[in-house]
């Protein structure tokens, strides 16, 4: 062509030569999910350079690898990782036979939250599924692969039964168990890994909730985190709390003393930044993070007492309370905790039981913190901080919590 037609003249070009069909097959698919983990290695290599110099190559980082992820969310979902979810719906296809390390990577928090999103796409019905908070991009290739499914009968059900009983909740359980997700004592944690602990804990919320309670109409299961200003627009403020509870299986597979040490520690390490400047500060990930780990939590503890007392007992809770309530840097980090820990104490199944046990010690440990409150000065962030209600929340509930006890709801005994 010498460039005297116009292009609407020309020949369409071969499907397989279309950069997108390039892109989503190998080797060019994987090596975009190796361009991101170089790009998260680089934000963490600059130690020796001075500050400034530092923070603006962790900043052309950081802008790259959401590049990269927005062209990822912007390609059709890859078939091959698709069919791989799929076929453990066969009748051939045992828990043995399925393999989850191959399906749901732990190694890379990238190839973890795609595979991820595939299980949410798979797993829940359209009018469940809301945009998830990772998808940077604009495109909506993952969610169009509905009409694919083979099974035409409530096909989101029979396939996460499926996921369930062939060993997928149990997959999931063990990535969240073995901390490759979580902050190491070397390195700042990396919002991705973050961000993907925050989407895992929230798909293990999914599918651990008894059904009675699913099916009771619970939309909380199903929440896609969303911004406090938002989420306070959206909500009225008398809205009755109703918490789902985990079913017998997931119970079975979660060891107290193990698990409840794994999301104390998680809570804890998102509540603060190792670092301050508006790299570390500012972002939803920790929120993210704080919302989904309490999420969890409360469902635990209302589903088991004995997770109450571990909690109530451990040496750590007056400190991990402490940091969540009052050391926050952030105020939408402040108020995800404080909303979370209301829940914990206000909340209510569908038969009737309460977390009122856990007032005494939770108004006992916060009364003791009033000092260190009124002391703490109005800090500047880099976020938006005009609205001074956002900066209240460890008053209001304390003064909540303490109405519910001295006008009687909650004076229950002590756990």
């Amino acid at each position: 062509m010498d460039g005297s037609l116009p292009s609407s003249c020309l020949p369409s070009p071969v499907s397989e030569k279309l950069p997108v069909t390039l892109l989503i097959r190998e080797p060019h698919f994987q090596q975009l999910f190796m361009l991101l983990e170089e790009l998260s290695k680089l934000d963490f290599n600059f130690s020796k350079m001075e500050s400034q110099e530092r923070r603006g190559l962790q900043t052309t980082a950081r802008i790259l690898s959401r590049k990269v992820w927005e062209l990822l969310m912007l390609l059709p979902t890859n078939q091959s990782m698709l069919e791989g979810f799929k076929q453990i719906v066969s009748e051939d296809c045992d828990e043995q036979k399925a393999s989850w390390n191959a399906l749901l990577d732990s190694v890379g928090p990238h190839k973890l939250m795609y595979s991820l999103q595939i299980v949410e796409t798979l797993s829940r019905p359209v009018r469940n599924r809301k945009r998830s908070f990772m998808r940077s991009g604009g495109g909506d290739s993952i969610m169009s692969t509905d009409s694919e499914m083979d099974v035409t009968e409530n096909p989101e059900e029979i396939w996460s039964q499926k996921f369930i009983t062939k060993g997928g909740l149990k997959h999931l359980l063990n990535v969240f168990k073995s901390g490759s997700l979580q902050a190491n004592e070397d390195e700042e944690w990396s919002q991705w890994n973050q961000e993907c602990l925050a989407y895992l804990l929230r798909l293990i919320s999914q599918f651990s909730v008894d059904s009675s309670d699913a099916e009771a109409g619970h939309d909380d299961v199903f929440e896609t985190y969303e911004s406090p200003r938002r989420k306070m627009k959206r909500k009225g403020g008398n809205e009755k709390i109703v918490i789902p509870r985990l079913n017998k299986s997931t119970l079975a597979m979660l060891n107290i003393d193990t698990g409840l040490s794994i999301l104390m520690q998680i809570l804890y390490d998102a509540a603060v930044p190792r670092e301050s400047g508006p790299i570390h500060t500012g972002t939803w990930g920790r929120a993210e993070v704080v919302h989904y780990s309490l999420s969890f939590l409360v469902s635990w503890t209302y589903s088991c007492d004995n997770v109450r007392q571990a909690l109530c007992s451990s040496p750590k809770f007056v400190p991990w309370l402490k940091r969540l309530t009052l050391e926050a840097p952030e105020p939408f980090v402040r108020r995800e905790a404080c909303m979370g820990l209301y829940r914990l104490c206000l909340g209510r199944t569908t038969d009737g039981k309460t977390g009122y046990p856990l007032l005494i010690p939770m108004i006992t440990n916060l009364l003791s913190f009033l000092d260190n409150a009124l002391s703490i000065k109005p800090q500047k962030t880099y976020t938006d901080v005009s609205n001074k209600k956002l900066e209240l929340f460890f008053f209001i509930g304390m003064i909540t919590i303490w109405d519910y006890y001295t006008n009687g709801t909650g004076n229950r005994s002590i756990c």
